[in-house]
């Protein structure tokens, strides 16, 4: 770590690359349909600003069919819902965002008005360049005023290693550079503002600055209600939460600089209120619950799961990040008035994030809820690295190997989530994991794990043919199944059976849920004694012909039967087979 970098190189170089990947590597707002900078969530964290100034819609929003139809943001309309009691259409996200995006809307919907190419319609090219080229500056500020915070603590050297290692080394990267149009982006930034704004503040306390942080604190909470906690930071920062003495300092300041903190109280609660003022004019209710059935398991927190899980895990794709919670310790040691309230907030967010029953965030790199954490956690990061610079040799080459081990592992995941077609975010488990990351050279059997924990990876010996259906191509129509029942097998002791055929379709099923499944089941007296299955589609390819199969271990538990199935019941799409077989057989 005595290589030259200091906190001006550290940012020049985080932010070079983040523009690298957004213009060069992949161009978001140059893709269409679900891919678009405008999709998924990002449309509907969007959808307020054509609905109120576009289409003028905000209660009825006639328009979303015909941008659905258009554009694909969503396979079907996510973006909100209609309300029961008044029958108007409630968005499902917070306003935060749309204000945030609005300045680069603004300028869009300028260019698209006078534009002979691109209708002003809210999603045409100026709509999805605006807003990505927004999502740019977002980012780079909140490096800038991140770094800013940092200086204060740490020394130059440490600062610049700690912009660089996030950037580099955790999905900060694709959040920032790829997806940025989504909350954590923004979120960081916010994050980072409210943390350099609450340092000058105890300098000088303001109404002016209280009123800031109260609005920054309000807007967060706009974005992501749950980001109330963010109060934490301008109220115990600074604050040894271990010292009595401390925190009646801070207690008796906020008595005495009550009004301040007052103001601060009301800022946020004016910000906040937009959120109240949009559902009473839409719903005629004060609050409404967008979220439908999602909701908090809070007796239950996946904490666990949301660390390690193999589906979506933290510090299973930022491995690097593991670092920063090592730095609480030496942040503990030499920074303890920032140690009580970074740890504070720290165990606050994950305990509340990984209560929420979606605790993986659907199509996500990893945890992308723990990016805005970032910013709190760069503090630890930076004790890390600053008591590692005075280690012995041997001991910086092994955290070395560590820590560039992690920023591989990140740019891995970061080219396989977009490009290389081996992540597969809500379909990630523990079989497949192991068997892809990190490689470039990789089978495409492998992508058998993401349904089946077991692949058959020796020499067949002795075989048993249980069943066997030759000649013309049988045709299984949408919504139907076949069912197959093959013979008792004759083999001593036998491992595994392999179902195989020839297959081929015209429409590819794309939602992974719908697509054909090839399930081997072994029964006995009705009940299910094991099953595995796989999805066809993941090998097939749009009107093509390919052999597969799929292997199955014999249970230890007694069976009478087998069973046999080609499930084709949730899509429309057919699918053809011919020389079905289906044979035991043992390991050479």
């Amino acid at each position: 770590m005595n290589v030259s970098i200091n906190s001006k190189k550290g940012f020049l170089i985080s932010a070079a690359f983040i523009l690298v990947v957004h213009f060069f590597y992949y161009p978001k707002w140059q893709e269409s349909y679900t891919e678009a900078t405008l999709s998924w969530d990002v449309s509907g964290y969007y959808m307020y600003l054509p609905a109120l100034f576009i289409y003028k819609d905000l209660k009825g929003c006639s328009f979303i069919d015909d941008v659905l139809n258009e554009y694909h943001p969503t396979p079907d309309f996510q973006q909100g819902f209609f309300h029961e009691e008044s029958g108007n259409c409630v968005m499902k996200y917070p306003a935060g965002m749309a204000l945030m995006y609005m300045p680069f809307f603004w300028i869009a919907h300028g260019w698209a008005s006078i534009s002979s190419t691109y209708p002003p319609d809210g999603f045409s090219l100026p709509y999805q360049l605006m807003i990505s080229l927004g999502t740019l500056l977002v980012a780079l500020l909140g490096l800038y005023f991140i770094r800013k915070s940092l200086l204060v603590y740490f020394d130059d050297k440490a600062v610049g290693w700690t912009l660089m290692l996030v950037v580099l080394g955790s999905n900060y990267l694709n959040y920032s550079a790829i997806d940025g149009a989504m909350t954590h982006n923004f979120l960081f930034t916010l994050y980072a503002i409210l943390i350099w704004q609450t340092i000058r503040f105890y300098k000088n306390p303001n109404f002016i600055g209280g009123a800031f942080i109260g609005a920054i604190v309000g807007l967060m909470a706009l974005t992501r209600p749950t980001e109330i906690i963010a109060v934490l930071i301008p109220l115990l920062w600074g604050v040894n939460l271990f010292s009595t003495y401390s925190l009646k300092n801070r207690l008796s300041l906020i008595l005495d600089k009550s009004g301040i903190f007052l103001t601060a109280v009301v800022s946020c609660g004016l910000v906040g209120s937009v959120q109240l003022i949009y559902w009473k004019y839409v719903s005629g209710d004060w609050l409404v619950y967008s979220y439908e059935d999602q909701g908090f398991s809070w007796l239950k927190p996946r904490i666990w799961k949301g660390f390690f899980s193999h589906k979506a895990g933290w510090l299973m794709y930022s491995p690097f990040m593991l670092i920063s919670l090592f730095g609480f310790f030496y942040l503990w040691k030499k920074k303890a008035n920032l140690f009580g309230s970074t740890l504070l907030f720290f165990l606050t967010f994950i305990y509340i994030a990984f209560s929420w029953d979606i605790w993986w965030y659907g199509g996500s790199l990893g945890q992308r809820t723990m990016v805005q954490t970032y910013a709190v956690l760069m503090f630890p990061l930076a004790a890390f690295l600053t008591y590692m610079m005075k280690w012995a040799l041997w001991k910086k080459f092994i955290i070395a190997f560590l820590i560039l081990l992690g920023v591989y592992v990140n740019l891995w995941f970061t080219h396989q989530s977009h490009k290389g077609g081996w992540f597969f975010t809500e379909q990630m488990n523990k079989e497949f994991y192991w068997a892809t990351v990190g490689r470039w050279n990789i089978s495409p059997e492998v992508i058998k794990y993401l349904d089946t924990d077991e692949l058959f990876k020796g020499k067949i010996g002795e075989t048993d043919t249980l069943l066997y259906l030759s000649g013309e191509w049988s045709h299984l129509p949408g919504r139907q199944s076949a069912y197959f029942y093959p013979t008792e097998t004759k083999l001593d002791h036998p491992a595994w059976i392999r179902i195989s055929a020839n297959w081929r379709i015209g429409e590819k099923e794309w939602n992974f849920w719908d697509q054909t499944q090839l399930v081997g089941r072994f029964i006995k007296n009705e009940e299910v004694v094991k099953s595995r299955f796989f999805r066809l589609h993941r090998l097939l390819d749009p009107y093509s012909e390919k052999e597969i199969y799929l292997d199955v271990q014999f249970p230890k538990e007694k069976f009478d039967r087998i069973e046999v199935t080609i499930m084709n019941e949730f899509t429309p799409h057919f699918i053809e087979y011919s020389n079905l077989s289906i044979f035991a057989f043992r390991e050479k």
